[in-house]
């Protein structure tokens, strides 16, 4: 189970917050591998609440230099631990090219046309090239200033943006310059065979390696974390979605209440279907981006679009959907995890859920 550290965050103040979202951005932005990092982020997490909940000041934890806490926290990622990583960095491009190749061979009416088929590999050494370079920037010039700045999410969109510069780049060149696929040209069969060779034994090794240590071939990391995920999902606190989402209940419940429609006793029993409810839908939210996106690319790739081309539009209709889901349809999840933990501590109180309500409300009121 992935470890949903932005539910987690939102039990962290505005001054805690920002720090776990630094060394966060730290760890995104210098490839640190996502297995390290969240066990890492965990016990940052921990250590961070527990500050907060003493009532210990930032600096005492960051040493008044944010920029050194990351370096240093995050400074056991060793270059051992790089060439560690190194297998499933090889299996992402491995990924990343058999679905190019894929692309290329869907051109194709038979086999033999298969066989006799030759790619230029001068593509995937550049998009090799222009990984490298999107790291060096990173680390270099955008890590930096983003442990610099107030606004650390900021930072991460104009990463983003930069790598779809690079790209974007990178294409009008090869135009320009009228670069074609008769330069470095291979087989195609030679990094199909290659690409799908390696993604088999590795995923194989992976899930015989998963199950001997951890009795599953799903989850890499099987530690406590899951437990605590649950723990502190349910417990998501935001102070503006929770009031929203109370005034909502209080509104539906005056109006089914003249309706005849619930009592104060059996309001809870609807409010509970209507999040289960909410729960289903927002899990529909991920498949729709995967068939929008991949339905979108492979239109794109059939209409005769070339490699390049395909990756581009890949790319930014890629940051489309992410931009649609973080500024508009992210807030439905934490809506749906405050709803929850909101129905939690109104069974425990004993009350029933308008009283809850009425209660909460008041204590806005008293602050």
């Amino acid at each position: 189970m992935k470890i949903n550290f932005a539910a987690m965050e939102t039990e962290l103040e505005p001054k805690w917050r920002e720090v776990f979202e630094k060394a966060s951005n730290y760890a995104t932005l210098h490839n640190i591998d996502t297995d390290f990092a969240d066990e890492r982020k965990s016990e940052l997490f921990d250590l961070l609440i527990t500050a907060q909940n003493e009532g210990s000041p930032v600096r005492k934890i960051t040493g008044g230099d944010t920029e050194r806490f990351c370096k240093d926290f995050f400074s056991d990622y060793t270059p051992k631990e790089r060439l560690r990583n190194l297998p499933k960095v090889i299996y992402r491009l491995a990924v990343c090219m058999l679905t190019f190749l894929v692309i290329d061979v869907m051109y194709c009416e038979s086999f033999s046309e298969i066989t006799n088929m030759r790619i230029s590999f001068l593509p995937y050494i550049c998009g090799l090239g222009i990984g490298i370079v999107f790291e060096i920037i990173n680390i270099f010039i955008i890590s930096p200033r983003m442990l610099k700045s107030k606004r650390a999410d900021s930072w991460s969109t104009i990463s983003l943006v930069i790598l779809v510069l690079l790209i974007a780049v990178n294409t009008v060149i090869f135009i320009k310059l009228g670069l074609t696929d008769t330069i470095m040209e291979v087989p195609i069969l030679w990094p199909l065979i290659c690409s799908s060779g390696y993604i088999i034994v590795y995923l194989t090794v992976r899930s015989v390696w998963r199950y001997k240590n951890y009795g599953t071939v799903f989850n890499a990391i099987c530690r406590p974390e899951k437990e605590m995920f649950q723990m502190y999902r349910h417990s998501q606190k935001d102070a503006g979605i929770e009031e929203a989402v109370l005034k909502g209940w209080s509104a539906k419940y005056r109006r089914l209440s003249k309706k005849g429609r619930v009592t104060e006793e059996s309001f809870i029993d609807k409010v509970k279907s209507d999040t289960a409810l909410t729960k289903k839908l927002n899990k529909l939210y991920y498949p729709i981006y995967v068939i929008i996106w991949g339905g979108s690319v492979t239109g794109v790739a059939l209409e005769g679009s070339g490699i390049y081309d395909t990756m581009l539009y890949a790319v930014v209709c890629g940051l489309i959907l992410f931009a649609v889901h973080k500024y508009f349809l992210r807030w439905h999840f934490i809506a749906e995890a405050n709803m929850e933990r909101l129905i939690g501590e109104c069974e425990r109180s004993g009350l029933t859920l308008p009283k809850f309500i009425e209660k909460k409300q008041n204590t806005w009121e008293g602050i």
